[in-house]
């Protein structure tokens, strides 16, 4: 088995290689060259259809300030309390929605669900192809400025010969 075809890192997300990136889905996987990545990232967001519950605790401010008589103001602080606990309570019970992110150099970008059981795997997967990334960038960089230097002491080189 050649060094190229071992994984640098490997779990449930997908496997490093010092090549390329291979993102695992629960339909397929996408092998993405690292030349080609420009950024990746691991987003959480909050699905709009569990925060449809939100709608009780408005239900309830409209009661407290609807139904119930200024004068009594312990009653509608009860009801406005509750209201204020429930809407908490609903947002951080709300339902998450777990991605990852790959834009690409040519403009396109892929994203790939992760599960809620899977998010410590995809944060650490996140990490290390960053660093890989970075790493690979700046290999690049040293290469162009090693072919620069190069290509400037052949342009020199041809220069002194030209001129004795």
């Amino acid at each position: 088995m050649e060094n190229s075809d071992m994984p640098l890192f490997s779990n449930t997300c997908g496997k490093l290689f010092c090549d390329s990136v291979v993102f695992a889905s629960s339909k397929d996987e996408v092998i993405i060259p690292l030349q080609d990545i420009k950024q990746i990232a691991f987003k959480k967001s909050v699905l709009w259809s569990s925060l449809f519950i939100l709608v009780l605790p408005i239900a309830v401010f409209a009661l407290g300030r609807f139904f119930v008589s200024k004068d009594d103001a312990f009653v509608r602080g009860f009801l406005y309390t509750i209201a204020i606990l429930f809407s908490v309570i609903c947002v951080l019970k709300a339902e998450k929605k777990h991605t990852l992110r790959i834009k690409q150099n040519s403009k396109a970008s892929l994203i790939i669900r992760v599960s809620g059981h899977n998010v410590n795997d995809a944060q650490k997967f996140v990490d290390k192809a960053r660093n890989l990334l970075k790493q690979h960038q700046s290999d690049l960089k040293n290469k162009a400025a090693e072919a620069n230097k190069t290509e400037v002491a052949y342009a020199n080189s041809l220069k002194n010969i030209i001129h004795h």
